[in-house]
């Protein structure tokens, strides 16, 4: 197991495929993303595959954005509030959790907003080809305002 920032990670050895699950690619601004690109491609071996999955991409945020949403996970009951905010695009959210005796928490969250063509431009300015955007991995092809996206690059 490797605990390493992420963005100062370098490793010796070369991959096969860099996956990014769960979103969490989006917590990155676009010039922190490119670095981050950057560091993958430098980790793939030729012909190497990136997958990112996300539900943070325009194409999807677009359609499904809401400013204020509320739901139970278990006995917690969330309360979100969200902004969409441009200049860099992106969602800022307060998240207070409320326990069944009263106890508050408040989170808040940045999450950056790239559409799939600025993704392809970062990708590529970093080595990497979008090959695909799935919204089933392999078998269905993303279309917009689906709930998620899995992106496919390739190391040139």
């Amino acid at each position: 197991m490797v605990k390493a920032d992420v963005l100062n990670y370098t490793g010796d050895e070369k991959a096969d495929l860099v996956i990014c699950m769960g979103n969490s690619l989006n917590f990155f601004n676009a010039e922190d993303t490119k670095k981050l690109f950057t560091l993958i491609s430098s980790c793939l071996k030729p012909g190497g595959q990136l997958l990112i999955n996300s539900w943070s991409l325009a194409e999807i945020v677009l359609k499904n954005f809401k400013e204020k949403a509320w739901s139970y996970i278990g006995e917690l009951k969330f309360l979100t509030d969200a902004k969409f905010l441009f200049h860099p695009t992106r969602i800022e959210t307060e998240s207070q959790m409320i326990s069944p005796d009263g106890t508050t928490e408040t989170k808040k969250g940045v999450d950056y907003i790239f559409s799939i063509n600025e993704m392809e431009s970062m990708l590529k300015e970093t080595g990497l080809v979008l090959k695909e955007v799935y919204s089933i991995p392999g078998k269905k092809k993303f279309a917009i305002g689906e709930p998620r996206a899995y992106l496919v690059a390739v190391k040139a």
